[in-house]
């Protein structure tokens, strides 16, 4: 999926959101990475893994909001999608073996739900 075009309201409109959402001493760290990856001091993938580890916990919108400021290859994962994967490996090694059928149709139901969240 492609970023919506980049703009300073866009920008600061996540800002407010952060701001409001973490701590003030969170919310300064942050301003020090996005500052430490402007002047080159830090590389894509430092401010990813520092960014995703402040927003563990946090509102999946402030993850979805951070990856339109990144390129596709280094969008961060809301947690609760890392947490679907766990019950859906789990669920996969349970009855792949024994009852491949209940696993079909648990796959079924998720493609129909995420048909419909979308």
């Amino acid at each position: 999926m492609e970023n919506p075009p980049l703009s300073v309201d866009n920008a600061m409109s996540y800002l407010q959101e952060l701001e409001s959402a973490v701590s003030h001493a969170k919310f300064s760290e942050f301003l020090s990475i996005i500052e430490d990856f402007k002047y080159q001091r830090l590389t894509t993938e430092v401010v990813v893994e520092r960014v995703q580890k402040m927003l563990v916990g946090k509102p999946p919108s402030l993850v979805t909001g951070f990856n339109i400021f990144l390129p596709a290859d280094y969008h961060i994962k809301p947690q609760r999608f890392d947490t679907a994967m766990s019950l859906v490996k789990k669920i996969r090694r349970r009855f792949e073996r024994t009852d491949p059928g209940v696993l079909s149709s648990f796959v079924d139901i998720l493609t129909r739900f995420q048909a419909d969240a979308i």
